[in-house]
């Protein structure tokens, strides 16, 4: 805990660490600085709510536009500025009370905050997931920042050329370790350096030492051509904010949206969300949610929107004391919502989310019961939307080619039952779902046999817990997999079906010789896939009283009747691009290899069994997976340079009409978890942030 004497030592730190990198100078009162030419040349956003300008001004100068030092030349996100503000209340003692603590927020995010495409950017930051990746980003990015905390803390943020190199200053001062930990990038006098110290004498490493400090200035290290790269692809004055301020106006959310989600473990949900506004750009909210399994849930919460686009609100059920948290992204067209509600102690548990505003104008949103066998007869599927006329026909849908609508049947104007047959020539995939014309978006999958499962997500985070700290569960899914086009398992093409039921059990992961994480790291519930770690600590009963900690499998197992499609040809002797398959499969046949068992990898293949490839660069509207889409295929393990023939299965269309067959198959998959220690220092929380 800081106290003031702490305080006053760090602002010394400060001082003498950031001379060198051209921080602000100091000010020997509150008076406004009289503006510089340059100054006047540096574009800013003057800041015009007296709150910030009373609590401020002690540190930052205002000059006669209104611009206030540091403030007026970075952009955030609500999150990044409620860092800020901690900060300065945990640092300097800035007297705030919550109400101007969220005030301040509430304003900065507002007129300092940023467009709809750069808040996309870095959204799974806000929207707090524990299952992302940025192996795609700038690998000296990476390195530089990504080794105290996420990117997406950077990309939540534009700034001017200036304050990016003062970001670095900041940094050097409050934590100095960081210029030799990622900020140099090579060392320059390290064992990597290159210098022979046994070999020279004193006055030959003083020279080279002195050579390398003079070079090091003249390029700059690792963490000035990141800033440098920053301040071209985030800066203060971007395109997309000159637009959005232009044409800056009060988005009008009040009405009724459809809801549709899907939460690990339970399932899709969908439902309504009525929003009601109580002042400007605050709203109080209730949704009303139904579960696949006909749960029903109410909740009733407020939010607020910042800039126009980011929704942030809270949400409480009847009597169960738990309160969702919702980060949400209006899209450009002011109709759509997308984004994560969740909650937890470690925010684990979310529903990912899309919401469509009820308009009365013919729309197709979701389907409910989707997957369609190839062939199939009278299969009935849901499909949900928004002004549905009463004369609606079975005609007036489109499913592509290969599916019949036999029978449409109008439950409202949001809801329509449609009874479809699937012909024996269909191609698999996903499938658009029209309405006269409306185009639908890919929310049908047509598939002819299942050919193996995948356990999601592929590599599972939990944290002990339960004495000291709280504890981080994990849930795990069983998906049902087809092959694709190319009608061979475990590549690219490969797509997903659905949810299906599986049994759960824990795998010893070996990692060293007589390895027993599997006895101490918790349990999963075999029926549900949710593994709850055991207690934090030492615990005595583990050798040299380890805690609980470790890496397991976690083995989904299930039996389904599939439609048998004969192998009728070989896959090519030459090594594809993935290799070997990952550990998914099924047993008896299909990607059973010999001696691997279950469709698995040999033991000694050292393959990285249900590894989960990187999601590619987020677009629209945010990195995670889209709402209601199923996982990606698999990526298959590295490594192997001459995997065995597989057979390969036909393509997806059959060239005759043979009598089909089905026949129940065991199916076997397994993925890893990680069980590591609770996240012990929470400093970045205060008592107001709950309110907000």
């Amino acid at each position: 805990m800081f106290n003031r004497r702490s305080s006053q030592v760090l602002l010394l730190l400060a001082f003498a660490l950031t001379v060198p990198f051209q921080a602000q100078e100091r000010r020997p009162s509150r008076a406004p600085a009289p503006s510089s030419s340059t100054a006047k040349d540096r574009p800013g956003i003057p800041v015009t709510n007296q709150l910030v300008i009373d609590r401020c001004k002690a540190c930052h100068d205002i000059d006669e536009e209104g611009r206030m030092s540091r403030i007026s030349y970075m952009r955030k996100s609500p999150e990044g500025w409620e860092i800020s503000i901690k900060r300065m209340v945990r640092l300097y003692e800035v007297p705030l009370v919550p109400s101007e603590a969220r005030e301040m927020v509430r304003y900065l995010s507002n007129d300092h905050g940023l467009t709809r495409s750069e808040a996309a950017r870095g959204l799974y930051e806000a929207e707090r997931r524990v299952h992302w990746s940025e192996a795609d980003r700038d690998q000296d990015l990476r390195k530089t920042c990504g080794a105290c905390h996420t990117l997406g803390r950077v990309l939540s943020q534009q700034r001017d050329g200036k304050e990016w190199k003062l970001l670095k200053a900041t940094h050097l001062a409050f934590f100095p370790l960081a210029d030799f930990q990622a900020f140099r990038g090579r060392s320059m006098f390290g064992r990597d350096s290159g210098i022979d110290f046994e070999n020279m004498t004193e006055a030959e490493i003083e020279e080279i030492f002195e050579q390398r400090r003079r070079e090091a200035r003249r390029k700059g290290d690792r963490a000035d051509k990141v800033l440098r790269a920053l301040a071209k692809s985030q800066p203060l004055m971007s395109e997309s904010w000159k637009s959005w301020s232009v044409n800056r106006r009060s988005v009008p959310l009040e009405g009724t949206w459809a809801v549709k989600g899907h939460e690990v473990g339970q399932g899709d949900l969908f439902g309504k969300l009525v929003i009601r506004k109580e002042s400007d750009d605050a709203y109080v909210t209730e949704w009303q949610l139904t579960r696949a399994d006909g749960t029903s849930l109410t909740r009733r919460g407020k939010g607020l929107l910042y800039a126009g686009y980011s929704w942030r609100g809270r949400a409480s059920g009847d009597g169960d004391g738990e309160t969702w948290r919702e980060v949400l992204l209006l899209n450009e067209s002011w109709d759509g919502m997308s984004g994560r509600l969740f909650w937890g102690a470690y925010n684990e548990i979310g529903i990912d989310v899309e919401l469509m505003r009820l308009t009365g104008t013919p729309r197709i949103f979701a389907v409910q019961n989707g997957a369609l066998p190839i062939p199939s007869e009278s299969v009935r599927i849901t499909v949900l939307g928004d002004g549905f006329p009463e004369d609606l026909e079975a005609d007036d849908f489109s499913l592509g080619q290969g599916v019949t609508v036999k029978a449409a049947t109008r439950e409202g104007p949001d809801r329509v039952v449609l009874i479809v047959d699937v012909s024996v020539e269909a191609k698999g995939g996903r499938r658009k779902v029209s309405f006269r014309a409306t185009p639908g978006p890919d929310l049908l999958v047509l598939y002819d046999t299942v050919d193996y499962i995948k356990v999601e997500p592929g590599r599972g985070l939990s944290r002990v817990g339960g004495r000291t700290m709280p504890a981080q569960t994990e849930r795990f899914e069983a998906w049902s997999m087809n092959r694709g086009p190319d009608g061979r398992l475990y590549t690219e093409d490969d797509y997903p079906i659905e949810v299906v039921p599986a049994k759960w059990s824990l795998e010893e992961f070996p990692i060293r010789e007589n390895d027993d994480d599997v006895r101490f790291v918790g349990r999963i519930d075999p029926d549900t896939g949710v593994f709850t770690p055991a207690l934090d600590g030492p615990n005595p009963e583990r050798k040299y009283e380890a805690n609980n900690v470790g890496e397991v499998y976690v083995v989904a197992e299930t039996e389904l009747e599939v439609r048998d499609v004969p192998l009728t040809r070989k896959a090519p002797t030459k090594p594809g691009k993935w290799g070997k398959p990952p550990e998914a499969g099924r047993t008896g046949r299909g990607g059973r290899r010999p001696g691997a068992g279950e469709g698995n990898p040999p033991p000694d293949s050292g393959a990285e069994e249900g590894h989960e490839p990187p999601p590619s660069p987020p677009t629209e509207p945010h990195p995670a997976h889209p709402v209601g889409a199923p996982p990606r295929p698999p990526e298959p393990p590295r490594g192997e340079e001459n995997p065995e023939e597989k057979p390969a299965r036909k393509p997806l269309v059959a060239p005759s009409p043979k009598p089909l067959v089905k026949v129940k198959r065991s199916f076997r998959a397994r993925g890893r978890l990680i069980v590591t220690v609770p996240i012990y220092a929470r400093w970045d929380r205060l008592d107001w942030n709950e309110d907000r």
